[in-house]
């Protein structure tokens, strides 16, 4: 009696294991084959060392990346883990950040230079 019930429970083990590893092995070629379709020039990119750059061509297995200040490097495709953006922001936007800082700290100096000043 109790040899069956091993043997029942080796079985729903294996067959748990068997569904568990198919899903998984599924999930993964989904995600790389949105990989494949998201490789053309333009996208961001991040490979799986944490590089970001954007796809300039894909030429085979290897795909040319562009860094922000347009130097060109060359990896492979299996080193791409994801098409995303890069958390940083561009240049532009700190440049208008930067001008809302110095507009704050014009307000500043108004406020100080109006306390300052005697009450008539």
């Amino acid at each position: 009696m109790s040899s069956y019930f091993i043997w029942i429970m080796l079985i729903g083990m294996f067959l748990m294991m068997w569904f568990v590893s198919r899903r998984q092995r599924a999930m993964q070629e989904e995600q790389k084959r949105r990989t494949e379709k998201g490789l053309v020039p333009g996208n961001w990119v991040r490979t799986i060392g944490g590089f970001y750059g954007t796809v300039v061509e894909v030429d085979g297995d290897v795909v040319t990346l562009a860094t922000p200040l347009g130097d060109e490097t060359l990896w492979s495709k299996r080193a791409i883990a994801a098409i995303e953006e890069p958390p940083f922001g561009s240049a532009s936007a700190h440049e208008e950040s930067g001008s809302d800082v110095e507009q704050a700290d014009n307000d500043i100096q108004d406020s100080e230079q109006d306390a300052a000043e005697p009450q008539a």
